[in-house]
């Protein structure tokens, strides 16, 4: 075969490749690999070639007699067409990757160029912060109701997401004295299921591919649950096939297993605020004037909820709101007039707002909005929305309730957001002193 066919890697090449979306990887003839370039090692999870293991280790079982043949041709000069394939990452999550291989002379010896990028599945699917707010509040609607709950109850919110998110996927919830808290079958990735107990024992997630239990290939990813710095269990996730989870269901995997910490986490705190009482709990959490949540509501349980979808990527506005006229209205109409003023401006607020946006009584006439899944945008369109209700209300009432508001998104300081939004709101409270409304 000539060696003309064979295109020769230069130095120029490579500075090309390292500024190219795709990834570039040359082998050698043993299949190690010789170079990467930036976009490959981001994929493969490794810092440097140096780092790099035997090119085979990134390549499935199933899928090796298919790139042995690419390479051979490639040896002998053969371009090969385009194939869709998994490969392991350094971490042994699975990418599903387009490749293409080239012949090619690199340091004077052939060897084999494979040019590759994510091939994504339209199979995204990830539970958002308002799915996690919905399971949040499910698990703390009971003790507001006075009701006694065990670790079952409050998990079967999570059970039933999860659920509908993966209808045919088998898991697992299992507890570090092995008792299985949730299952979808019986034959899931429990306590006769090394994986799971493996996650448990070592505190980290095991991802593979096995024949071992049954005789058939599965694909186990399991994720420790670890609450206050304790294991707790770990949640098992099982479907049958090799290198059946591809990124995005690993990703939601491991939501669903913070979701879970979170969760559990949060039911101690209110086993340890609500202390002998369920009244007192319940005071300690709803505002009993206005109905909206209180301060020690926000610093137990939203705070947390906020900092986790952050570190998601989700949106999440706030809103700080003050009303305008409760001094005057207290003054002039008396107390009682006031608290229907408050009462009835949270009514409002409570009733145009979503079901798992909170509404929290931040001082005696200021109110916080937690708006999770909202952008800037949508946190305005949301208060364009309470102002026709006000106004709509303000028509059949004296006096009228006047108030003054700030959005700020939050970024990656809920605290410094909630600032940006007070300052926001006192700039709009200087122009209603000037008789500046709505």
């Amino acid at each position: 075969m000539s060696e003309e066919i064979f295109q020769e890697i230069t130095e120029k090449d490579l500075e090309k490749f390292n500024k190219c979306d795709s990834a570039v990887v040359i082998y050698n003839k043993n299949g190690d690999i010789v170079y990467a370039n930036d976009q490959a090692l981001l994929i493969y999870g490794y810092a440097s070639v140096e780092d790099l293991p035997n090119g085979w280790n990134f390549i499935p079982p199933e899928y090796r007699p298919i790139v042995r043949k690419r390479i051979e041709k490639a040896l002998s000069g053969e371009v090969s067409p385009a194939l869709t394939l998994k490969i392991f990452t350094g971490d042994r999550r699975i990418e599903i990757v387009k490749s293409r291989t080239y012949p090619v002379i690199f340091n004077g010896e052939r060897a084999i160029m494979a040019v590759f990028s994510r091939e994504m599945e339209d199979r995204l699917k990830r539970l958002s912060i308002e799915e996690a707010s919905k399971i949040i509040r499910r698990s703390i609607e009971p003790f507001l109701e006075n009701r006694v709950v065990d670790i079952k109850e409050i998990l079967d919110g999570v059970y039933e997401s999860i659920k509908g998110l993966f209808p045919s996927i088998d898991l697992a919830f299992v507890r570090k004295d092995l008792k299985v808290l949730f299952a979808t079958a019986d034959d899931v990735p429990c306590k006769e299921n090394p994986p799971v107990l493996k996650s448990i024992e070592e505190r980290k997630e095991i991802y593979i591919s096995s024949n071992k239990v049954t005789g058939k290939v599965y694909t186990i990813f399991a994720s420790p649950v670890v609450v206050e710095g304790e294991v707790f269990g770990a949640i098992g996730f099982k479907s049958e096939g090799y290198g059946s989870f591809v990124p995005e269901d690993v990703e939601v995997f491991r939501m669903v297993s913070e979701i879970v910490s979170l969760v559990l986490g949060l039911s101690r705190k209110i086993e340890d605020i609500k202390s002998k009482s369920a009244d007192f709990f319940k005071k300690l959490m709803v505002d009993g004037l206005t109905g909206a949540y209180t301060r020690s509501y926000f610093d137990e349980f939203v705070e947390k909820m906020v900092s986790y979808s952050r570190r998601k990527g989700d949106d999440v506005s706030v809103v700080m709101m003050d009303i305008d006229n409760l001094k005057i209205v207290n003054d002039n109409y008396g107390h009682l007039e006031g608290d229907k003023l408050l009462k009835d401006f949270s009514n409002i607020v409570m009733k145009s707002i979503r079901n798992t946006d909170f509404l929290i009584r931040f001082g005696g006439d200021e109110f916080l909005l937690i708006l999770p899944g909202s952008d800037e945008s949508s946190a305005e369109s949301i208060m364009r929305r309470i102002l026709e209700e006000i106004d709509r209300g303000n028509t059949k009432r004296d006096p009228k309730i006047l108030f003054s508001y700030g959005v700020a998104p939050v970024k990656d300081d809920l605290k410094k957001a909630i600032r940006i939004a007070d300052d926001r709101m006192h700039e709009m409270k200087r122009f209603h002193h000037r008789g500046e409304y709505f």
